[in-house]
């Protein structure tokens, strides 16, 4: 077993258009964030000289935050954070002594409030890794 530890951040934009009876139809530019800092255990299996396929898991801490800006100028911004759980699995090939190259498949779910809504700030996600080991 090795400590895993890792960093994640995402990033989204678009427009929402809000409509009021009173105060009629509202366009505003919204932009959204979210952080994770994943800790927690991976497993490494060494069935050949090159191929290593893994596991890993563990907490990750969220953090997300949602600004909204109105066609008049007024802008809003809320941030939260929250826990939750990761899991992921991918394999890797070492190309000589210390070169590995490979992918990773996982995702991870945990529960922030942004808007007066509860949502899940993970997700899943597929990687490409580079990396040298010594």
């Amino acid at each position: 077993m090795s400590i895993a530890i890792g960093i994640l951040s995402s990033y989204n934009d678009g427009y929402l258009y809000d409509y009021n009876r009173y105060s009629g139809f509202k366009l505003y530019k919204v932009k959204a964030y979210t952080q994770e800092l994943r800790m927690g255990v991976k497993k490494i299996w060494e069935p050949g000289s090159h191929v290593r396929p893994f596991i890993g898991g563990g907490v990750a801490l969220f953090r997300a935050e949602l600004e909204a800006e109105a066609s008049n100028g007024m802008k809003h911004s809320e941030d939260d954070t929250g826990y939750g759980i990761w899991l992921s699995g991918g394999v890797y090939w070492t190309l000589g002594s210390s070169f590995n190259i490979g992918f990773e498949l996982g995702g991870s779910s945990g529960k922030v409030t942004v808007g007066n809504e509860d949502i899940d700030a993970g997700g899943g996600h597929f990687g490409l890794l580079l990396g040298y080991h010594w």
